[in-house]
This record gives C-alpha cells, sequence and structure tokens, in this order.
C-alpha cells in the first residue's frame, strides 16, 4: 500500500546524464548534479536556473532493493527510482520529471542510469546480455531476465542446466532499431520434454514431475536478495499499471508426439504483484495479485514475425507498485513440447513492451457528450456561449493515466483548449486540441452586390453577407467569396471586417467602419493582397435586410484600383453614399479586344493613369 512520506532535510546528490525531450527532440547533458533535499527534487544545469520539483507528499513503496518515488501537482509529475545494491552503487537514482508548459506542451527530463527506463522491464529490448554459468556450462541470458542456466534445480533434474535453452539472436523484428533478439529452444531431459523457458524471475526445476507446480514453476520473491550474474535480482520492481502487454515473436513447433500433438502453442503469461513472493504456475490462491495478461495460444504462422499483444485484467482500476513477474515458454503445458533436440521447439523472442494507453475513452462539454467524439480522434470544433473554461470539461481515460493537464491558448485570433494526457509511466502521452468557436447570433443576407471599379460599373453579382454579432455589442461583418471584376471575375475571398462598431436607430442596426479586413479563402489575389484589404462600410440592417455601401482598394502591382460595392435595396430613412473617383479602367484580352468584364485566359487591365496590369484568370 502507498504511504505519504516526507524527504528528510539531509541533502543527497546524484550525477550523471541527463536527458531533455521536448515533442520528438532529446537533448542529452552529462555530468549533471541533481538533489534531493528538504522535500524537493532540484536538477541543476550548468549556467541556467535550477529546476525544482516539489517531491515532500510524494507517494513511497519499497520493492526488494528499489524504493519508489510518486508526485505530482499543477506543474507535472514526478517518478523515482533509488536503488540500494552493490551493482548500482555508482549510480543509484533514476529520475523522470514531466513538467507541463504553455500550450499543453509538456517537457520530459530523464537522469541516471540508462538501464532502467520508467514503466518497462529491465532489458526488454535484448540488447544486452549476460552468461549465466553452471560449472563449466554456460549461456548468454538477457539482462534482467533468466532461464534454466541459472535456475534453481533438484537431485534429480540438475542435468537441465547444463542445456542450452536461450542464445543472442541477430534475427531481428520488422522496423527494429535494435541488432539483437533472443532465440529459445526445447530440450529433451531423460526422455521428457522440457519447454524452453524464459523469466523475469527464478526458474525452480526441482521435480521431475513436470506437474509438480511445487516445485516446478517460475518464482518472483522481491525479499530474495540472490543475484544472477550481471548483479541483478531475480525479480522485476515496477511502478506503473501498464494496460498491456506486446511482443514480437517468431515460433517454430519441432518434433512432437501424435498424443501431443494437439499442443502447438508457445505462451506468454504477464503476472503483476504487489511486490510480495508469487509463482506461476500458482500452487495456491495468491491474494497480492493486481492483474494478468496471458496468451497461451502463439501460432507458428510459418516462422514468421508476429506481433502478440494482450491486455491485462485488474481486479480494480488503481496505479499499483509491485514487480512483474513475465514468462515465456516453447510450449503453454509443461512436458508435452518436442523429444527431439535436432529438431527443437523455436521461440525467437524481440521488443518486448508494457503498453500505457493514454487516450480517453469520453469527453463531455456541460454535461453533453461531444458531438463525434472517438477516443483516436485527437482534434475537434466546439460551439460555446459565455466563457471558456476547462471547469466545463470532464474527461475519462481509457487506460491507467496520472492525469491531465488542459490549457487555454490563442492561435490566429482563435481559442484552443489542449489537453495532454499523461501515462503511469511518465512517457506516453496522448494530446486532444478542442477548437472553442463562440456561438454567437449570425444572421445571413442574400442579395445583388453592384460594383464599379474606378467608377465603371460591372455586371452585377449575387452574394451573400454575414453578420456576427457579439457580446460587447460590436458586429463581424463577412462578404461571401467576393470576386473582383464580375461574378465570373478574379476570386478575391471572404472579406471579413471584426468588431465593427454599431448603433440601433428606431429599429435599424446602423454599422460603420474604416479598417483593415481578413481576406480568408480566397484565390491568388489574397496573396498578393497580404490577406488583408483596408475598407470604408456604412450599412444599415433591419429584420431581414440589410443595405451596404462598401469602398475597398485594390492594388495590384502598382496599380491600386478603386472598387466601390452596393449590397441590398436602400431604406427609406438612407445611408450616406461613400464618394469614390469617378475615374475609369479598361479591360482588354490579349488581342486588344476591349472587354466588359475579365474573361478566363489573359487580361490586360488599363489604369486612369496609363499604367497596365496583366491579369491571368483560370
Amino acid at each position: 500500500m502507498l504511504f505519504a512520506a516526507t524527504m528528510t532535510a539531509n541533502a543527497a546528490d546524484y550525477t550523471g546524464s541527463l536527458f531533455k525531450t521536448v515533442g520528438n527532440t532529446t537533448t542529452e547533458t552529462k555530468d549533471v548534479k541533481v538533489s534531493m533535499e528538504s522535500g524537493r527534487f532540484i536538477i541543476n544545469l550548468p549556467g541556467e536556473e535550477a529546476i525544482s520539483f516539489d517531491i515532500s507528499s510524494s507517494n513511497t513503496k519499497t520493492v526488494g532493493n528499489v524504493t519508489f518515488y510518486t508526485a505530482y501537482n499543477n506543474y507535472g509529475f514526478f517518478k523515482g527510482e533509488l536503488r540500494n545494491d552493490e551493482k548500482n552503487a555508482a549510480s543509484p537514482l533514476s529520475a523522470t520529471f514531466s513538467q507541463f508548459a504553455e500550450g499543453g506542451k509538456m517537457t520530459i527530463y530523464r537522469f541516471g542510469n540508462e538501464r532502467y527506463t520508467f514503466g518497462q522491464l529491465l532489458g526488454s529490448n535484448f540488447e544486452k546480455f549476460h552468461t549465466a554459468k553452471n560449472g563449466n556450462y554456460t549461456s548468454d541470458e538477457p539482462d534482467g531476465w533468466h532461464s534454466f542456466m541459472s535456475s534453481v534445480t533438484g537431485p534429480l533434474t540438475g542435468s537441465v542446466k547444463n542445456k542450452v535453452f536461450t542464445s543472442i539472436w541477430d534475427d531481428v523484428r520488422p522496423g527494429s532499431k535494435g541488432t539483437s533478439s533472443v532465440k529459445l529452444v526445447s530440450h529433451a531431459i531423460l526422455g521428457i520434454p522440457a519447454n524452453g523457458t524464459l523469466t523475469t524471475g527464478r526458474l525452480q526445476a526441482k521435480s521431475a514431475n513436470k506437474n509438480d507446480a511445487s516445485k516446478n514453476n517460475s518464482t518472483s520473491d522481491p525479499s530474495a536478495t540472490e543475484v544472477d550474474a550481471a548483479g541483478d535480482p531475480f525479480y522485476a520492481p515496477l511502478a506503473a499499471s501498464p494496460d498491456s502487454i506486446a511482443v514480437w515473436v517468431k515460433f517454430k513447433q519441432g518434433k512432437i508426439s501424435e498424443e501431443n500433438k494437439e499442443h502447438k502453442y508457445a505462451t506468454l503469461n504477464a503476472v503483476f504483484t504487489d511486490g510480495t513472493k508469487y509463482q506461476d504456475p500458482e500452487d495456491q490462491t495468491y491474494s497480492n495479485v493486481y492483474g494478468k495478461a496471458t496468451c497461451n495460444t502463439i501460432e507458428s504462422k510459418g516462422f514468421e514475425w508476429q506481433r502478440i499483444s494482450v491486455p491485462f485484467n485488474y481486479s480494480a482500476k488503481a496505479n499499483y507498485t509491485g514487480a512483474m513477474l513475465v514468462t515465456l515458454s516453447t510450449n503453454a503445458k509443461a512436458g508435452v513440447g518436442s523429444t527431439d533436440d535436432a529438431d527443437p521447439d523455436v521461440l525467437i523472442i524481440d521488443d518486448l513492451e508494457l503498453i500505457y494507453d493514454t487516450h480517453l475513452a469520453s469527453a463531455t462539454f456541460d454535461g453533453t457528450s461531444i458531438p463525434g467524439f472517438s477516443p483516436e480522434k485527437t482534434e475537434y470544433e466546439l460551439k460555446y456561449t459565455g466563457e471558456i473554461s476547462d471547469k466545463r470539461f470532464k474527461f475519462t481515460p481509457r487506460g491507467h493515466t496520472i492525469g491531465w493537464s488542459t490549457d487555454l491558448v490563442e492561435k490566429n485570433g482563435e481559442n484552443y483548449l489542449i489537453v495532454t494526457v499523461v501515462g503511469v509511466d511518465l512517457l506516453t502521452t496522448t494530446t486532444y486540441s478542442f477548437h472553442m468557436v463562440k456561438d454567437e447570433p449570425k444572421t445571413e443576407y442574400n442579395g445583388n452586390l453592384a460594383i464599379t471599379i474606378n467608377g465603371e460599373e460591372q455586371n452585377p453579382q449575387s452574394t451573400t453577407i454575414i453578420t456576427t454579432k457579439h457580446d460587447d455589442g460590436t458586429y463581424d461583418l463577412m462578404l461571401k467569396q467576393f470576386t473582383f471584376g464580375g461574378e465570373d471575375g478574379f476570386l478575391i475571398g471572404d472579406v471579413t471586417a471584426k468588431n465593427i462598431k454599431a448603433q440601433e436607430v428606431n429599429g435599424y442596426v446602423v454599422y460603420t467602419a474604416d479598417q483593415d479586413a481578413a481576406i480568408t479563402n480566397g484565390g491568388a489575389i489574397a496573396e498578393v493582397l497580404g490577406g488583408k484589404v483596408h475598407i470604408k462600410l456604412n450599412a444599415q440592417s433591419k429584420g431581414d435586410k440589410l443595405y451596404a455601401e462598401i469602398s475597398l482598394p485594390v492594388a495590384i502591382d502598382e496599380e491600386v484600383f478603386d472598387v466601390f460595392a452596393v449590397f441590398g435595396e436602400k431604406f427609406e430613412t438612407g445611408i450616406n453614399s461613400i464618394k469614390t473617383d469617378n475615374s475609369t479602367i479598361r479591360i482588354y484580352n490579349a488581342n486588344g479586344m476591349q472587354m466588359q468584364q475579365m474573361q478566363r485566359g489573359l487580361n490586360i487591365v488599363k489604369g486612369s493613369n496609363g499604367k497596365t496590369v496583366k491579369v491571368l484568370k483560370k
């Protein structure tokens, strides 16, 4: 059971490499000093301000030779492993510290011994091996893993330690960044099949009776002090609750008796306990088990690589600390494998990984499920009224997580709530983005738009103007898909003037503006204009009718065209017109013929000052 503990006031200093990860970029700083003192974890970076994290109320638990620390606050999470053994005397501390920054981004600091990765089992990438010995017999066993060469045997079973069950193999799974895997084979001992077995615990092979679980098993006992040839214990401490376990394997069954042909599967069994003694297979009912993940139907599939993934079944959903006993075997049933050492059962194993699910199972806003929500979908658009607050959201994680951060950020004038879900390993994250769109009253007006360019009338075009009223009484006015030079002319785009001051007079809303307007969803000319254009606006609306006079200069190269647009029919109350230059422009095609408006292809536009501009209309 986890219990609260306060760090002592005495400083404990450690020196090692610090790995800093931001996004997909990781940097290493060597010889960094960290301190655990007065309830704080302090990283002292050369030439920089020290990074400090409050761990005064951290949860602690000791499993075997490892003491785990877990702490969190509004700024991030901390996990530490302090190892009290001779092998790690030079670098006993490993720590991971996750810190949240603006925008929901997370910086991960990892300090200490690179052999240990939080939330993973030692040696589970099968890249580092040690030599296990039994007298003159040796075999290569992966660091953190054990087979029969390092097993405990009885007087009738000692010969099992004379056989090589494990070896380094150079065949790696698809996409692997490593160079080795582990090859596991079966043997026949005194005519009895002995399954190739690999475990994070210690194998007990004390009985010639293959079904005697009390004497033939894999045992995890963190109270034991024995260590393997690499100096590691015969148990695997773990301070995180994985949601599943995955491993890559290649399996081939060798020569098997006719009566045992139905037993054609290899097996994987993982058991997460509270850190007290446990054995697999069980010889009694154990009450110290948090969860199990079992696959006893691993098929050969042509001796090709396959990824096996198995979910954990927990007695209750919680973030546990304890020990993980994982056992892989060339057969799911004891003593029924190959009887021929020349044609043994073979199981090649690579990259075993504990998986932490950081997806959300559900998300609600104001008590209602977010439309279209799916755990794998990470981007949403939500309409809202009132004020934005993360308190209006409720999230339910799908797997075991340590929590999540929320941050309200602004991007290009738009509001986003960024939610970062963090796994209990502190390394796995999933980020969700909720684009918050103010649900404000909008009115859509449809009508004709009459346009003059430098005083010359163009053919009118049908268009739409949308007004949006804000809480402060100002309006946004959008002229949809405004086209320069007629309905089939040159597209400018959606022209939006924001936060226009307006007055209500005798039932009319009167709008006036002299400002830059943004251009969105536009064509090439929008890029030429830099995504904006200056407008002067006089408009009135009442009911479902809007009348607007809009003046906007359009600059192409060095030529500026004065565009004057009138939308709708003028109310009897009237609006003061916008004065414009009465100068004219002329539009010609490539053959020099004057046109009433721009056509497809090359258009030559001649201004009143004699300058011409070539415009290509697609």
